[in-house]
C-alpha cells in the first residue's frame, strides 16, 4: 500500500476502503445501493446476495475487519467507530 493509496480497489484493502464512501443512512440502505448498481450492470435486475455466501464470508471475515481497522488507521476510511457496522464486510 502507498502511503495513502490502496493499490487496486478490487482487493480487500481498495474494497473496504471504497464501501466506506457509499451513501447511506445504514448499512441496509448501502446494500441496497450496491445490489442496485450491480443489476444495472449486469442487465439483471432479478440478481440478488447469495445469503449462505454471504453468510460464510462475514463468519470469516476476520482478516477483512482486522484490514479495516488498519486503513482507519492510516486515514483511509470514511469512518470508524465502536459503532461500526459490520453488515458491509
Amino acid at each position: 500500500m502507498e502511503p495513502g493509496i490502496p493499490f487496486n480497489p478490487l482487493i480487500n484493502t481498495g474494497a473496504i476502503a471504497i464501501s466506506s464512501l457509499i451513501a447511506g443512512e445504514d448499512s441496509t440502505e448501502q446494500i441496497a445501493r450496491i445490489v442496485t448498481f450491480f443489476r444495472e450492470i449486469a442487465d439483471n435486475p432479478s440478481l440478488e446476495i447469495n445469503a449462505d455466501v454471504y453468510k460464510s464470508e462475514s463468519d470469516t471475515a476476520h482478516r477483512n475487519r482486522s484490514l479495516a481497522y488498519f486503513t482507519a488507521g492510516v486515514h483511509l476510511l470514511g469512518k470508524l467507530s465502536q459503532e461500526f457496522d459490520w453488515s458491509l464486510f
